[in-house]
């Protein structure tokens, strides 16, 4: 059996360790006078078949006193006979960690080559598919559009032994709208609605609501197998799809310089911002109209790209109870896809 050195003794020669060296218990072994004996001496007691060390800086141990044990080496066994802090990071021991006296080797290695790995988390979601567009005109009917509300229930990475999902099963979805005429609201297991159709009848927005809840998750592990933080309590988590119900563009053509009515105009049902229209006229005026809370245009580009603000006139025509501005060309001219610019 190797004997692995401790701090300050020394053993040399190659006969058996001198009988006065042996102890039949600890008991008699912290008989000895100090007198008689020196850091690093050697001693091995029989009933506990181990090899222990005199040091007389040692804090006095209730059971050992000034002595302590002796590691013996060769199969991996073993431990620190004074305390370690890593002063840089080596494989899972990072720097600064600590390890005291008494701390085993394979304590050690096993925090260098094979450290506490822990898991990372994301967290569930809900998702909601619903073939809607975003923008309709304000009084407009949505047909009925199947709709459909999933649950994503995260993850758990590196799974470490679970299932690998942060949340429970799904234990339930609804959906519901708010902003209608008419509101829609249901709710079941599937996950798979028939809405009724939407309308709104003034400006504004529809948004459809999807809920999806679901049981508690399970209980996160380590690398090692050891629980890791908590358990997702059950919850819910939504999803949402938005129309916006919004005035048209019109623009085109007229054959007088006064616009009563939209009728024969080209209808734009899009977000308010910076447009480009194509105009083809025969000794005709040209028509741009848009929801007056818009505010007035800044410019009106020409197919050469030259400022033409200043030809137009600008006035305001209610249209199904709701204000526009229309903005009419000066002159009545002849174009065959002249495209203008018109910018706020």
């Amino acid at each position: 059996m190797a004997i692995q050195v401790a701090d300050n003794f020394s053993y040399q020669g190659n006969k058996p360790l001198d009988a006065r060296m042996k102890y039949g218990t600890i008991a008699e072994m912290k008989l000895v006078p100090t007198t008689a004996l020196y850091d690093g001496c050697l001693a091995y007691v029989v009933t506990e078949q181990k090899y222990y060390t005199y040091d007389s800086a040692n804090d006095v141990d209730e059971t050992l006193g000034k002595w302590r044990e002796l590691q013996t080496g060769g199969s991996g066994s073993g431990s620190l006979q004074k305390a370690i802090t890593a002063a840089i990071e080596v494989g899972g021991i990072e720097v600064g960690d600590n390890f005291a006296v008494g701390t085993s080797y394979d304590d050690m290695w096993d925090a260098l080559l094979n450290p506490t790995l822990f898991p990372t988390f994301t967290a569930p979601s809900a998702s909601l598919s619903y073939s809607a567009d975003t923008y309709y005109e304000v009084g407009t009917s949505v047909a009925a559009t199947p709709g459909m509300v999933a649950l994503n229930r995260g993850s758990i990475s590196p799974a470490y032994g679970t299932s690998g999902y942060r949340s429970g099963e799904a234990t339930g979805y609804a959906l519901a709208s708010s902003g209608a005429d008419t509101e829609y609201s249901d709710s079941n297991t599937t996950g798979l609605f028939s809405v009724s159709a939407l309308t709104r009848s003034t400006k504004g927005n529809i948004v459809l609501t999807a809920t999806a809840s679901y049981a508690a998750g399970e209980q996160p592990k380590d690398s090692k197998g050891n629980n890791y933080d908590s358990p997702l309590a059950a919850g819910s988590k939504t999803a949402s799809k938005t129309m916006q119900f919004i005035l048209p563009y019109y623009y085109g053509k007229s054959s007088t310089a006064t616009v009563s009515s939209f009728s024969g105009l080209t209808k734009s049902v899009t977000a308010k911002g910076q447009k480009q229209f194509k105009f083809t006229t025969n000794n005709e005026y040209m028509v741009f109209a848009y929801d007056k809370s818009y505010g007035n245009l800044s410019s009106i580009l020409d197919p050469n790209s030259f400022e033409v603000l200043s030809g137009w006139t600008k006035n305001t025509l209610t249209v199904g109870g709701f204000d526009y501005y229309v903005y009419v060309a000066n002159s009545a001219t002849t174009d065959t896809n002249a495209q203008f610019t018109f910018k706020y």
